[in-house]
């Protein structure tokens, strides 16, 4: 067991009250109701150039009190704040390297490659987990015996303010597939954990990806296993203007649309398209699903609308099926 009582971190600033700086109290169960030892969670924290955000990230993790953690830290090699952050919390940390890698998703990769735990998860290094986070998880898991458990998250700013609640629809390989179709279809990644047999089974995260690394894998967890949904909010995904997912970022729809692809979704078209060619077919794929609901939701076309699907033989289109 690896218990880390919040007194022993270091103080928070002194205008610092809230979580994750403070923890509420929450009394800690040395063992589960049935007498059985708690699982090993490894969680996995890739850095780089992050030190405004990763002292809030390391306290949301080492103060959620779980008795069976292990915590690794893959840094970039930073040249800002980062590294003296972690030297602050080094005493409370599994494991911890700051060396030039290949991008965050190799970062990731290394720290998947050290753990030990039964369950395993990654933070990235701005984002948060809320209080209970892990145990939450864990209980769902073990309850329902599942290898796959999501949750709902808070988007965040850049000062920690929660501007809405992610709540996902169920997850399945379809809904994945369709992510123009299914709003935020794809499930937050840092209220995301899974047992480290499936990550064995359908292997590490693809290194030749830099956004969509989480999707890619969701899809090939969700071809084996079932993702079931905790009713929590369990983290908190912080958006900034250096976020990889923001909508002003160029590449981001369209690596995620070539993986899409690269699935068997769309006919004819390859996974390695270049970036401009995937952006746009995902736009156009994105303006005729809008357009052709837009028809659909008129009622006097509807005879013409079910002419049209029978003469085309496409009854996915404009569907709305989740």
């Amino acid at each position: 067991m690896n218990i880390r009582p919040s007194l022993e971190l270091p103080p928070p600033p002194a205008d610092e009250t809230q979580w994750p700086w403070t923890a509420p109290y929450r009394p800690r169960r040395p063992q589960l109701p049935d007498g059985c030892s708690w699982p090993l969670v490894s969680i996995v924290t890739p850095s780089f150039n992050q030190g405004g955000f990763i002292e809030e990230t390391i306290r949301s993790v080492l103060l959620q009190g779980y008795p069976n953690l292990e915590y690794l830290i893959i840094d970039g090699g930073s040249t800002d704040s980062t590294i003296d952050v972690i030297k602050k919390y080094e005493s409370w940390i599994d494991y911890w390297v700051s060396e030039p890698d290949r991008g965050q998703t190799h970062a990731i990769n290394k720290g998947f490659e050290r753990a030990r735990g039964d369950i395993v998860a990654w933070l990235n290094s701005d984002d948060t987990y809320e209080p209970g986070a892990i145990e939450t998880a864990v209980h769902h898991m073990l309850d329902r015996n599942s290898a796959v458990v999501y949750g709902s998250a808070n988007i965040i700013d850049e000062h920690g303010r929660r501007s809405r609640v992610v709540i996902p629809p169920k997850v399945t390989f379809d809904s994945l597939l369709r992510f123009w179709v299914v709003p935020e279809s794809t499930p937050p990644q840092p209220a995301i954990f899974f047992r480290r047999h499936v990550l064995e089974e359908v292997g590490f995260l693809d290194e030749s990806l830099r956004y969509v690394m989480d999707y890619e894998l969701w899809m090939r967890i969700a071809k084996k296993y079932s993702f079931s949904y905790v009713d929590a909010v369990i983290a908190n995904c912080r958006m900034h203007s250096q976020s990889k997912t923001i909508s002003q970022n160029p590449y981001f729809a369209p690596e995620r649309y070539r993986v899409s692809l690269g699935y068997g979704r769309s006919q004819g078209l390859g996974y390695r398209l270049p970036y401009w060619k995937s952006y746009v077919y995902y736009k156009l794929r994105v303006c005729r699903f809008y357009i052709w609901r837009s028809i659909r939701q008129q009622p006097a076309l509807k005879p013409l609308v079910r002419v049209v699907l029978r003469l085309v033989g496409d009854r996915s289109v404009g569907s709305g099926r989740t």
